[in-house]
């Protein structure tokens, strides 16, 4: 959204973009200053100050802050909530006091009310904060709640906080559900839609839907395996994080608070293991929480012989982070380089698309794209659909007769294909084959799209009879064994001979010919 809103005020969609993600890179330093703040209340000014350094020099946080993912927003708001738990807890009177002395903190439906609103922006950056962020930070004004010794009822006490805290959490995510249920019926649009039903949903779409978002297994060995890599094995972690957090145990301050912070880690991790298909990125929003906790590591003893070995490791680790990220091993990294170079750079991402930038088309042109999603750096006027989305080539070309399977649909008569390509303007479609086999073999995309029904569109003259190739052929003996088996059997007329060995065409463009133009 924030995207979004800069191509809206600037009306240029790609230095609209770049202004958003300034504003998205901005999360980095806000989550770095929730980490301080959290650690100043927690340890000490010193800890704050190598928390907060531990965070910010992390090679995750800069490469998730240069790359277009909610992620970085999720992390400040779950970094944020968990520093307003924190003062939400130690607002609590100690249960050290005799029942009747306890009275309810002054702040404690205003901090309530401010959980909501932050854990409720955490889902909004991300339908998973619900689970990462919502739920915990519910469960843990639901324990102070039953610790409290307030001589109102709990039953009243827990209703009246949910409440509070539901509002704060429904003024920040309400919207967003509220136009998913506008638009599609369902307010948690594409989640949950065997309970909505929502629109422009199908049972195939959902199917693959949770295969490509589910984890494939749930082997214990994989279990040990995916602790060790994000422990210590992850390109892109700092050595400081996970070999000074434990020596958090050893401080003498909030001792439960720390212990309670291990477990929301230990949470975090295990929900990413049982409940998303594993990716890297989705378990970054931990990393501000166990920066936090190694701070107090740093500070545990204050013995000189170690706060000098402590402060000379984490110097040396970020000087080491800090020019980690400044080399290709962490993304693009420009810098100061021209705009324009940059931008061409970047475009090959997708080879298809880049190389259709640099091609002469007519001014009228318009692409239907075919596999390809990624359009972003897309210099003409197009169409397309993400592989959870219906098949817009299919939607425009089958018969979609009830009960036949959709690999064996008919094709629309020459007319109706031709009719609706002239209605829409498309003047050309371009294939990305790679990624269709990609799709095949990993989240699953429609049977329909298979290379014998464009060489059905040009046999009957919707399209030109040659096709460009657009990035090439790539050899055969780089797909693995499941990849070649699959070319084998649905597109082998896409294998031809080059430079001497067996290739596979990744993309083509169709030059669209209809009458009357």
């Amino acid at each position: 959204m924030f995207h979004l809103l800069g191509m809206e005020l600037s009306s240029d969609w790609y230095l609209g973009a770049l202004a958003g993600k300034l504003v998205l890179m901005s999360f980095a330093p806000l989550t770095a200053l929730a980490v301080f703040a959290a650690a100043d209340r927690l340890f000490d000014r010193q800890a704050a100050w190598a928390a907060m350094l531990i965070h910010l020099s992390t090679p995750w946080t800069y490469r998730i802050s240069i790359i277009a993912y909610a992620e970085g927003g999720l992390t400040f708001f779950l970094m944020a909530t968990t520093l307003a738990v924190i003062i939400r807890v130690q607002s609590q009177t100690s249960d050290a006091e005799p029942p009747e002395a306890q009275t309810p903190s002054p702040n404690a439906g205003r901090l309530t009310l401010l959980i909501g609103l932050l854990s409720g922006s955490a889902m909004a950056c991300k339908y998973p904060g619900l689970l990462s962020v919502v739920f915990p930070a519910a469960l843990v004004l639901l324990l102070l709640e039953w610790k409290s010794h307030q001589d109102t009822p709990l039953a009243r006490r827990a209703t009246k906080m949910l409440f509070v805290f539901g509002v704060g959490c429904c003024l920040t995510i309400g919207p967003w559900l509220l136009k998913n249920l506008y638009e599609t019926g369902n307010p948690v649009y594409p989640l949950m839609n065997s309970i909505f039903h929502g629109i422009d949903w199908t049972p195939t779409l959902e199917a693959n839907w949770k295969h490509a978002h589910g984890p494939a297994h749930y082997q214990p060995f994989d279990l040990l395996v995916k602790f060790y890599d994000v422990t210590l094995k992850s390109d892109w972690l700092s050595p400081l994080m996970f070999s000074l957090a434990p020596l958090a145990f050893l401080t003498k301050w909030n001792r439960r608070i720390i212990g309670g912070l291990w477990l929301y880690v230990g949470f975090l991790f295990l929900s990413w293991w049982v409940l998303t298909h594993r990716l890297d990125r989705f378990w970054i929003p931990l990393i501000p929480v166990v920066a936090l906790l190694a701070g107090g590591g740093v500070w545990w003893a204050t013995h000189k012989l170690w706060r000098f070995a402590a402060g000379a490791f984490v110097v040396l680790c970020v000087l080491f982070n800090l020019g980690f990220i400044t080399t290709v091993n962490c993304g693009l990294n420009t810098w100061l380089g021209d705009l324009a170079e940059v931008r061409d750079e970047s475009e090959f991402t997708s080879e298809p698309v880049a190389y259709l930038n640099r091609m002469r088309l007519p001014t009228d042109a318009k692409i239907l794209f075919v596999g390809e999603a990624q359009v972003f750096d897309a210099r003409v006027p197009l169409v397309y659909n993400t592989v959870f989305d219906i098949s817009i080539f299919e939607q425009w070309c089958s018969v979609n007769e009830l009960g036949v399977p959709v690999a064996e649909q008919k094709m629309k008569s020459t007319e109706e294909i031709r009719e609706r390509l002239r209605a829409e303007g498309i003047t050309h479609i371009l294939v990305n084959w790679q990624e269709v086999l990609r799709y095949k073999t990993t989240y699953g995309i429609s049977e329909f799209l298979a290379p014998w029904r464009f060489r059905h569109l040009q046999k009957v003259g919707i399209l030109h009879r040659n096709a460009t190739s657009l990035s090439g052929a790539r050899q055969m003996d780089s797909f693995r064994d499941e990849e070649r088996k699959e070319i084998a059997t649905w597109a082998p007329e896409l294998v031809i001979h080059y430079e001497g060995k067996p290739a596979f065409l990744t993309s083509q463009l169709y030059l669209v010919t209809i009458e009357n133009r």
